[in-house]
């Protein structure tokens, strides 16, 4: 049988051992659970709903050479390029795929501001952002929630760098 008061004499003259070895369990486990957590959030934001059909959907990247031309024309070019191809169901100019590695940031403020200064009591966010060209909603079956489509003259023409100053925008349920 196993006699267990010279081991609790031994480890209550001697507590350094199992105490570090329990602040090592202690440790371990904590970083275990928060890398479970970690994974479990990160998981939970990639498997959600991007609100546009992803399946069939064909994204590429466009370089401009400045020597040969405005963007906006040569996006024009490749644009009805893409669509008279008889493979091709839709196609439209994007800054950037939702969800996915490109495109802006910008601040939103529910009041303007006041000589250079925020409101006190505005509340403000940042929301990632992309320009769209006429085409890109129905290429993306963007399922619009409410609201309506933007009109045709909506959609504003800009240079690279130019920053437009009014405009439609869509947002997202959550912002």
């Amino acid at each position: 049988m196993l006699d267990i008061a010279p081991i609790l004499k031994t480890l209550w003259r001697r507590p350094t051992g199992p105490l570090l070895i329990i602040l090592q369990l202690s440790l371990s486990i904590a970083i275990v659970s928060n890398a479970l957590s970690f994974i479990t959030q990160r998981y939970a934001y990639i498997a959600r709903d991007p609100g546009i059909q992803i399946s069939g959907l064909l994204t590429f990247n466009v370089q401009q050479d400045s020597s040969k031309g405005e963007l906006e024309e040569t996006v024009i070019k490749d644009l009805e390029y893409l669509r008279s191809l008889s493979s091709v169901e839709s196609a439209g100019a994007l800054t950037g795929v939702p969800m996915g590695h490109s495109g802006g940031t910008t601040g939103l403020s529910t009041e303007p501001e006041s000589e250079g200064k925020p409101s006190m009591t505005a509340v403000s966010t940042s929301a990632s952002m992309l320009r769209v060209g006429n085409g890109v909603l129905t290429a993306l079956e963007v399922r619009l929630a409410e609201g309506r489509n933007f009109n045709s003259g909506e959609y504003l023409h800009y240079k690279r760098g130019d920053i437009p100053e009014t405009g439609s925008i869509m947002m997202t349920r959550s912002l």
